[in-house]
């Protein structure tokens, strides 16, 4: 997990060096990318991003869906890509200071089942077909 901490401390105040814009779509395909390389060069799964999923459904209370993923999830609340990349900021130092990182996958993994669960059961309780929360 440190390695994703360690780039995304570096691209927070460098990202023109990097990803060239302020861009939170950009910086998720930079990651993605660079977490794909930590787990095919060092045998390390980081798990950052399903993380990061997590996260972004409990402190906003959204039943995951698969049509929206996390970035897009914060680019709508921001407004726009580049106002989600300093969101995505704002989020990452509230999981730093959860301890939300070091989290056992088991337990997150436990969480987001149960707020599938809860969605589902809002869709069936709600006829009209429910959504988005």
């Amino acid at each position: 997990m440190h390695y994703i901490e360690e780039i995304l401390e570096k691209l927070q105040d460098s990202y023109p060096v990097y990803i060239g814009r302020k861009s939170l779509d950009t910086l998720m395909c930079f990651i993605s990318g660079y977490e794909l390389a930590v787990q095919e060069i060092m045998g390390e799964d980081t798990d950052y991003f399903f993380r990061v999923t997590v996260f972004v459904h409990q402190k906003y209370g959204i039943i995951p869906s698969p049509s929206k993923n996390w970035v897009t999830l914060l680019t709508e609340r921001a407004g726009s890509d580049e106002a989600a990349f300093d969101l995505f900021y704002e989020l990452r130092d509230e999981m730093k200071q959860a301890d939300y990182v070091s989290k056992p996958r088991e337990e997150l993994e436990n969480a987001f089942e149960e707020m599938i669960h809860a969605g589902l059961q809002a869709m069936i309780a709600e006829p009209t077909g429910g959504g988005e929360r």
